[in-house]
């Protein structure tokens, strides 16, 4: 009872496909994962960016205010 060796052969090469293909998924997943990722840490960065800038127009403005109230007094 023992399977043929061309029956071997056959299920030898159906597997070899089907590990071909979810290795093909694999990188496929970690390529979307990268993207994934570095997209998250460019988003940060612009809200940083962004952070930063509303930070500085607002300290400029708060300034401009008490120097220009103090000139009047």
């Amino acid at each position: 009872m023992q399977p043929s060796t061309k029956a071997l052969s056959e299920a030898n090469q159906e597997l070899l496909s089907r590990n071909a293909q979810l290795q093909r998924q694999v990188n496929d997943l970690q390529t979307q994962a990268n993207v994934l990722v570095y997209e998250s840490k460019g988003q940060l960065f612009l809200y940083g960016a962004f952070t930063v800038l509303i930070s500085l127009l607002v300290g400029i403005f708060i300034s401009w205010l008490v120097f220009v109230r103090r000139d009047r007094w």
